[in-house]
């Protein structure tokens, strides 16, 4: 095998790598977006319902 063919090959397994993690990046941001949107069908912001109802009295 020649030099360059070496090289090619290793920039199309670096090239395919970083097109897996990209995927597994999104698959993992939209699953943490579904489970926020699970926890939480009104749809109300802010980490903790406790707390901001709290600020909401004062």
């Amino acid at each position: 095998m020649h030099h360059w063919d070496a090289w090619t090959i290793i920039r199309q397994r670096r090239a395919e790598a970083e097109r897996a993690a990209d995927d597994h990046r999104l698959l993992r941001r939209s699953r943490e977006a579904a489970d926020v949107e699970r926890d939480r069908p009104d749809g109300t912001a802010g980490h903790s319902p406790p707390r901001s109802a709290h600020h909401r009295e004062r």
